[in-house]
């Protein structure tokens, strides 16, 4: 299980990123990089899910693991599917993640012929990933909180595995949620983005392009301004 949260001091940074799911479309991911211009000067918030379902998991995680340790500004978190190659990778079948999906990793062959050096290195990565951050003004999550217990921070599973939740300013100290996870429709983002919703939600289902109505983008939105960015997925 990675880390539990971390906090991020941003109160004077001009420019403030989140980018959602990623899930193996690292050419995506580049292209939406150079579509922002970035090259470290700003916080950038990854969202999880950086394997899996996409074509290239492992260039992917190499690339991020590459960009995190050349700029200290760049914050990856843990999502539920980077869980699942964890416990693959260190045969650990704990009882918490979906065994569908795991069962469904077990098969693809990208995971059986990882080496031993690059399984120590995504092993030490994906251990080293909270499972929030928290800014002055954000809490950034893979899935969300469960706000129906006494603290947010209780539930370690809900902040990459639930799918729904019922937001609660007090618990969240009114600070707002921006979350991957589950594939929205980029109008929907759009509206709260737009109307200014303390919810964001991230994750366009980069994967689903041409195959659900409305998504097949990797987005990222830069917060001090609300601007959203989109890159449809040429993976």
């Amino acid at each position: 299980m990675s880390t539990s949260g971390s906090f991020v001091s941003i109160e004077n940074e001009q420019k403030v990123y989140a980018i959602g799911d990623i899930h193996g479309c690292i050419n995506t991911l580049k292209a939406l990089l150079d579509q922002i211009d970035y090259k470290g000067q700003w916080p950038l918030f990854l969202l999880g899910d950086y394997v899996n379902k996409g074509p290239s998991s492992f260039d992917t995680l190499n690339f991020i693991i590459d960009l995190k340790s050349r700029f200290p500004k760049v914050f990856p978190l843990a999502g539920n599917h980077d869980q699942y190659l964890l416990s693959l990778l260190t045969r650990d079948d704990d009882d918490w993640l979906d065994s569908s999906e795991y069962a469904n990793m077990k098969r693809y062959e990208e995971y059986q012929t990882v080496s031993d050096h690059n399984k120590r290195l995504f092993v030490d990565f994906l251990l080293s990933l909270p499972l929030y951050y928290e800014t002055e003004t954000t809490f950034f999550v893979h899935a969300g909180f469960n706000f129906e217990r006494k603290s947010i921070f209780d539930d370690t599973r809900a902040m990459v595995n639930t799918r729904a939740f019922h937001y609660d300013a007090r618990k969240a100290s009114n600070k707002r949620l921006v979350h991957g996870h589950f594939p929205v429709e980029l109008a929907i983002m759009r509206k709260r983005i737009e109307r200014k919703f303390p919810v964001i939600p991230l994750d366009n289902g980069c994967v689903y392009s041409g195959e659900r109505k409305d998504m097949g983008s990797l987005c990222c939105l830069e917060l001090n301004e609300m601007k959203l960015f989109t890159q449809p997925r040429i993976d």
